[in-house]
């Protein structure tokens, strides 16, 4: 064995250069051996520096005898399941030196060999409307809007399975930019509540107010969101039948040629998606014209399919399906009050318009590239064109027509001018009726009021102190009875508290049922008698029972 410890066998004899016949080895039995049947001996060469090490073979296999037992150990070519669990292969080395760490194990767990973990995000994901509208299922709205979600979500997922992980690639960068979102999301989040506690709420009241009330405002307020339901259901079936198509065709074809279609169609959805969220309806296009949300919720699993001819990264891919599913997601808010809150969510696919729009380009760009230089100039300058003509689009319809309406608008309504409203112009009804109002509390001496439901404006204008607790708009569900019987003791303790009574604004929180026999509601209508009517208001003076004397 040579000095270094290889596995080579020495030389062999017979001259230098290895020259020469080779030693021929003795027969068992014959001249040199010691004598018949003796076992013949093996040379085992290994690590370690040594020359050399005789061992004897097994024993010849007697006729109807036992096998004796190999002094080596044999494995086989596949491994079992011990061996699998205990000890690595060259392909798990390999995989671990790719993507070691947490984002490694993470990417393997999401869409490697075993995906389990990709399964139960889709669950939950799809499971979520339910979970979100579970309470108010009954209704029939509620249940379309839920469908309507669940729809939309699984056509983004049937277009999404033409997103193809390379073999063999690292996740480049996807997680880490992950964790950069959240650690982004969670500085906001403490920026946020700092910022509100240095205007003087505690963390309880901001926890009441931020989490604790707002699961319990569909107890005492529910606005609908108006849609087609049965059309936009039928519209949602459509997308998911599309998006099968279209992910069909985009796995079959990937010629840069036939990009013209696909690439006029891209920017086609990009520019429906904007124009929507924009209010801007240049066609009357079903399923609702002029809606912010359904038709972009029915159009985003466009966004998840890549293009034709371009091999994206990761983190890339990564967008392409979390973009579409957060706009989605982001819908849900418009339940259980679908006021401003549409507006809030329709911001979210902004990002998908764009998004379509970019990749329709990439496949013009493409196409082009294959029919020369004229069809290059041609989209140039198109793209040239569609960049100055929708930025000014939007510019007119969505930011300087409603300007200059609205402007118009606040010039030609008369000033509040009451306490903490000197900016404010309201339309002549609302006016006199505030004013009004804001003076009878001045000519009762009223020390402090209750509404019914609660105008929390009255308090800053006719610059009273409000009772403790802060009685919301639709305390008649909004508050707990011993909350109300905290405000009721309140009112007692004032020297002369007041009521503000509006029927009408009232019904709007109670659903069309009779006021709940809560302490609240008892002592506003035993305590209190009318004094006088502005509008659709009762102004009611107190009792000698309103009060503790």
């Amino acid at each position: 064995m040579s000095p270094q410890g290889d596995d080579r066998p020495p030389k062999r004899s017979g001259g230098s250069g290895g020259k020469g016949k080779p030693d021929q080895p003795k027969k068992p039995g014959g001249s040199g051996s010691s004598g018949k049947g003796e076992k013949p001996e093996y040379t085992v060469y290994g690590k370690g520096g040594r020359s050399g090490q005789k061992r004897s073979g097994p024993a010849r296999q007697k006729p109807g005898g036992k096998r004796e037992r190999p002094p080596y150990r044999v494995y086989r070519s596949r491994p079992s399941l011990r061996d699998r669990i205990r000890k690595p292969s060259l392909s798990s080395i390999r995989t671990s030196t790719a993507e070691g760490g947490w984002r490694g194990r993470l990417s393997r767990m999401v869409g490697g060999r075993r995906p389990w973990l990709r399964w139960i995000l889709i669950v939950a994901f799809l499971a979520m409307p339910i979970a979100i509208l579970a309470h108010d299922l009954k209704v029939g709205w509620v249940r379309e809007l839920a469908l309507l979600e669940i729809l939309a979500a699984v056509a983004v997922l049937v277009a999404s399975r033409t997103i193809r992980p390379v073999r063999g690639e690292g996740d480049g960068g996807t997680w880490r930019w992950v964790l950069a979102a959240l650690v982004g999301f969670a500085a906001a989040f403490v920026v946020i509540l700092l910022v509100i506690l240095l205007t003087g709420p505690s963390v309880s009241d901001i926890y009441r107010g931020m989490v604790r009330d707002s699961l319990e405002i569909r107890d005492f307020l529910v606005v609908q969101f108006v849609f087609p339901a049965g059309a936009a259901l039928d519209w949602a079936i459509a997308a998911v039948a599309a998006a099968a198509i279209a992910g069909g065709v985009r796995l079959a074809r990937g010629d840069a040629g036939r990009a013209l279609w696909t690439g006029l169609a891209r920017a086609l959805v990009g520019v429906v998606i904007l124009c929507s969220v924009a209010h801007i309806v240049p066609l009357g296009l079903n399923p609702s014209a002029g809606d912010p949300l359904v038709l972009p919720m029915l159009l985003v699993w466009v966004a998840a399919i890549p293009p034709l001819t371009v091999a994206e990264p990761p983190f890339k891919r990564f967008l392409r399906v979390l973009l579409p599913m957060v706009a989605i997601a982001e819908t849900l808010q418009v339940y259980p009050v679908a006021g401003s809150q549409v507006g809030i969510a329709s911001a979210s696919f902004v990002a998908v318009g764009a998004l379509c729009l970019a990749d329709g380009l990439v496949d013009l760009r493409a196409w082009s590239e294959v029919h020369g230089a004229p069809a290059a100039r041609n989209l140039a300058l198109s793209t040239v064109v569609a960049a100055i003509a929708l930025p000014a689009v939007f510019a007119l319809n969505a930011i300087a027509l409603p300007a200059v309406n609205n402007l118009q608008t606040y010039r030609n309504q008369p000033k509040l001018g009451l306490p903490g409203a000197t900016l404010m112009h309201v339309a002549s009804p609302q006016h006199g009726e505030y004013v009004d109002l804001v003076d009878l509390l001045h000519e009762k001496r009223c020390s402090t009021f209750v509404g019914w439901p609660s105008i929390n404006s009255l308090y800053l204008w006719a610059e009273l102190e409000a009772p403790r607790p802060t009685i919301p708009n639709g305390w008649f569900y909004a508050m707990t009875e011993s909350q109300q019987q905290l405000a009721v003791e309140e009112l007692r303790a004032s020297p002369r508290p007041c009521a503000i009574v509006n029927d009408e604004l009232a019904a709007g929180y109670l659903k069309g049922l009779p006021p709940p026999a809560t302490p609240l509601v008892e002592y506003v209508q035993q305590n209190f008698r009318l004094a006088a009517r502005i509008g659709p208001f009762e102004f009611e003076v107190p009792k000698r029972s309103a009060t503790g004397g």
